[in-house]
């Protein structure tokens, strides 16, 4: 359990002959599942403050929480990768803050350390969010299986499943309210 905020400095990952790309990621758990993000776009993992659920905002954004004079939003990770049992652990305690803007967070149970994974991907894929999907694969790491993903793709897909979320219930209201329309003709 970590009891201080972890800060995560910004480096340049090596490029090696051998070993292709290597980049520093910080490894963490949510639920019985590992993850993996690039060190460098993590600001730092905190004891998660209280956060406020946001009525019909769906199961992707877990709600809100105030932050350095501001609000700042706490995702779920298993939602917005579409895991197959993917409850959102209720035992989660922890946020990973990403830099970005605008700044946002994963709710997770640990930040376990930071591992060098090689990264098999052109560098076009990790600076355009639009080109890649959030879950790029997966690696070994001390034994673990981690999923590795992509800071932009997952910031990206939560948006649209909060949109798809909206448009849904929006839709389920018109819809109401035309039958409703209907009956009083």
């Amino acid at each position: 359990m970590i009891s201080n905020p972890i800060h995560f400095a910004t480096h340049t990952p090596s490029k090696t002959a051998n070993h292709g790309n290597l980049q520093k990621h910080c490894v963490f758990r949510c639920g019985e599942a590992w993850y993996a993000l690039p060190a460098i776009e993590v600001q730092e993992v905190i004891v998660a403050p209280p956060i406020t659920a946001i009525p019909l905002s769906g199961d992707h954004l877990l709600g809100i929480c105030e932050r350095k004079n501001g609000f700042l939003p706490v995702l779920s990770i298993n939602q917005i990768i579409h895991k197959a049992h993917s409850e959102t652990p209720t035992d989660t305690d922890h946020l990973l803050i990403l830099d970005g803007e605008p700044s946002w967070a994963i709710s997770i149970n640990d930040a376990a350390y930071l591992a060098t994974i090689e990264s098999v991907l052109p560098n076009e894929s990790r600076t355009n969010p639009a080109s890649c999907a959030s879950l790029l694969g997966t690696a070994i790491v001390d034994g673990q299986v981690v999923n590795v993903l992509a800071t932009g793709s997952v910031y990206k897909n939560a948006q649209l499943g909060i949109e798809a979320y909206w448009n849904k219930i929006g839709t389920a209201s018109n819809d109401r309210l035309n039958h409703q329309k209907g009956i009083q003709n």
